[in-house]
């Protein structure tokens, strides 16, 4: 899957238009089928999963604190294109970088 494939069109302000939820997702509410708990389709849609991702780039922290907030900040921007609401996404990672800043330099 490619960015193209999921953002689609760019509309005049220069925006993508998103309708990743409808043409990549599909409609999950209404289909029991859909695995939402163990493989949503948000955390699936590259070649790496996200969790494999994030397992991988906290594995050397020693603090778990920082541990889990980095995992925050890379689950959001790694996510922010498949949903709908990349804004939001992107404002949700940088609230636990900030945390996660506050935490490291009060713990320096």
């Amino acid at each position: 899957m490619q960015y193209e494939d999921v953002i689609g069109e760019i509309d005049a302000d220069g925006n993508p238009v998103s309708y990743a939820w409808e043409n990549f997702f599909g409609n999950f509410e209404k289909d029991p089928n859909i695995e939402m708990v163990n493989s949503p389709a948000h955390y699936t849609a590259g070649r790496i999963q996200v969790i494999e991702v994030i397992e991988d780039a906290i594995r050397s922290a020693e603090d778990p604190v920082a541990a889990m907030l980095q995992g925050q900040v890379l689950k959001y921007t790694l996510r922010m294109w498949l949903k709908g609401k990349p804004a939001e996404d992107a404002q949700k990672a940088q609230w636990y970088l900030n945390r996660l800043v506050e935490h490291m330099t009060n713990n320096a």
